[in-house]
């Protein structure tokens, strides 16, 4: 498609030129295109897309002139010119997709809802194109005034700071001025110029994976396949999702630190050895972060079959490639005979199920030290299960953060707020339904 949008370009660069030059020899009369992107006149349909012509050819070092008078006065030679070569173009590149312009349109005021739609369009172009970014606090108004189809495109341009900067906000049936577009416009062909959003809180989805087998007889609410998580992957890729770690999510309450556009948070439970084996090459080929947490005290087991464990040094070369971050699954808790995960036993007291616990949990601190491995910051509860109390027990043990798993819900987390990094929900991923339709329903959980 970034072909198609070349060959408009070029195709409407020489019918611009020719127009241009034929005002030029008549009149005698010559205004630099500054001068009309700098005005406050309101702008029509035909301004818009003449102005997008102007920036793409800026960008690669072609600097068209127009004539201000030639505009007004002969603006039915122009315009119409214009339309009949310009829209066609703009129809077959994709630019235009979702906005009719009729002839009689053209020299219309175009609204703010309508550039969104043209600019977002052109992002889709380039591959930039985010969507919504989850969780941003948007301050717009009259969004309710906008077709459905359109509002994913205007909250998006917001988010990424390219129709922020009009008057700070957003009124989706306001006209623009030849200022407001220029703006706009130059903000969609170059990055650097964009504002910087800062946004407070974010709506985080967290997948739970636990084992990637090889034996389809063993897939299910807890086992899925190699070729499943590679279209995952590939989805996410495809939809702009970021893979974030613990100590992103952790660095962006404490310290505002930026998040990605759609940030995502991948983890596996237990810490099978098809981690390693099956998952980890996928994490590498897709550049993805994922957050695994074995239970300490399996490393390098062989259970059976369809239990084989990583090792400590798997669990290293993960680590120190950056892509995966290593977590607190818990010592020996994990274990449904002797207990539910850190569920408090009827016959224990608080203070022995105190003394249980937090032994536990140091012992996984003093194993990561005395291995040279960095030291989980996150516990993740085994079974989803906890106690009350347990959280205080996890604070005192000095991690700053919890995973749990029900219910199956997306995640506020804000900067300033600590206590968003405990009890993080998380959707369990199991093979019986399809990657669309999993992210699908995960992607309007919030909504």
């Amino acid at each position: 498609m970034i072909k198609y949008l070349v060959i408009y370009m070029s195709v409407f660069i020489i019918s611009i030129v020719n127009t241009t030059t034929y005002f030029a020899t008549t009149q005698n009369v010559k205004v630099s295109m500054d001068t009309i992107v700098s005005s406050e006149e309101e702008a029509t349909y035909g301004d818009f897309l003449t102005f997008i012509d102007f920036f793409y050819k800026q960008k690669n070092n072609e600097s068209p002139t127009l004539t201000y008078e030639q505009t007004q006065e002969a603006s039915s030679i122009l315009i119409v010119g214009g339309y009949n070569t310009l829209y066609p173009e703009c129809v077959e590149a994709g630019i235009v997709e979702g906005v009719e312009i009729t002839q009689e349109k053209w020299n219309e005021k175009i609204t703010r809802e309508d550039i969104a739609v043209i600019l977002a369009n052109i992002l889709k172009l380039q591959n930039e194109f985010h969507g919504i970014t989850p969780g941003a606090r948007y301050h717009l108004y009259d969004m309710i005034l906008i077709p459905e189809h359109k509002r994913t495109e205007a909250l998006s341009l917001y988010s990424m700071g390219i129709i922020r900067s009009i008057d700070g906000l957003f009124r989706p049936k306001k006209t623009a001025t030849h200022n407001d577009i220029t703006t706009m416009i130059e903000k969609t062909f170059y990055p650097e110029k964009r504002d910087a959003i800062q946004v407070n809180s974010f709506y985080i989805p967290v997948i739970m994976y636990h084992s990637i087998g090889n034996d389809p007889n063993f897939y299910g609410d807890y086992i899925i396949s190699k070729e499943q998580f590679k279209e995952d992957l590939e989805y996410l890729k495809e939809h702009n999702y970021t893979s974030i770690l613990m100590s992103d999510l952790i660095a962006f309450v404490n310290h505002g630190t930026p998040l990605p556009q759609k940030p995502i948070m991948i983890t596996f439970d237990d810490g099978y050895a098809d981690n390693f084996s099956n998952g980890f090459p996928l994490l590498q080929e897709y550049n993805t972060k994922a957050i695994i947490s074995p239970i300490t005290s399996f490393y390098g087991k062989d259970v059976d079959i369809k239990e084989e464990y990583l090792t400590l040094e798997q669990a290293r070369i993960m680590q120190e490639s950056g892509l995966v971050e290593i977590q607190n699954h818990s010592y020996d808790l994990h274990d449904i005979e002797k207990r539910s995960g850190v569920l408090r036993k009827l016959s224990e007291s608080n203070t022995t199920y105190e003394t249980i616990f937090s032994q536990d949990l140091q012992k996984v601190k003093q194993f990561y030290e005395s291995n040279h491995l960095i030291v989980p910051n996150t516990f993740v509860y085994p079974y989803g299960k906890d106690s009350k109390g347990a959280e205080t027990i996890i604070k005192n043990a000095g991690l700053i953060a919890t995973l749990d798993t029900y219910p199956e819900q997306l995640n506020t987390i804000s900067i300033g707020d600590a206590d968003s990094l405990y009890g993080i929900h998380r959707f369990n991923r199991p093979t019986s339904i399809t990657t669309g339709t999993f992210f699908y329903g995960l992607e309007w959980a919030g909504k």
